[in-house]
């Protein structure tokens, strides 16, 4: 299951995750992510701090940021949604990189298997050298 980071920004604060959490899908990441922003906004709002110009980052297991979520998109629903093709444009293109990172790495690995069984051409000698 692929491992994605949270960082929270917001005003001149900087919460970098260094955990990480598993999630199946970058989409169910976001989904995520959208109901932590409302919770934080909710805690925000009670301290009587603006919590509309902060901003969740979806950053991938290797360092790619994946997606940029500002609160203000979970925060105010009621406005024509036209980033909402855009953020599937988004979700989906980040998919198919991860599914073709993936792809190229299970290619490699394969390939690197094939290698290390092939015979090294010295039949009959140890990896020492000595029969």
């Amino acid at each position: 299951m692929p491992k994605f980071f949270f960082n929270h920004f917001s005003h001149d604060d900087v919460s970098i995750d260094e955990g990480g959490s598993d999630f199946p899908s970058l989409e169910a990441a976001y989904l995520d992510t959208c109901n932590a922003i409302l919770d934080i906004s909710f805690e925000k709002l009670r301290e009587r701090l603006d919590p509309a110009e902060d901003t969740f980052e979806i950053v991938s297991e290797r360092g790619d940021l994946l997606l940029t979520i500002p609160f203000s998109e979970v925060l105010r629903p009621h406005q024509p949604n036209v980033s909402l093709g855009s953020r599937t444009a988004q979700l989906t293109t980040a998919s198919a990189r991860l599914i073709e990172r993936n792809r190229f790495s299970k290619q490699n690995s394969a390939r690197n298997l094939q290698e290390r069984k092939r015979p090294s051409g010295r039949s009959g000698q140890t990896w020492y050298g000595l029969m």
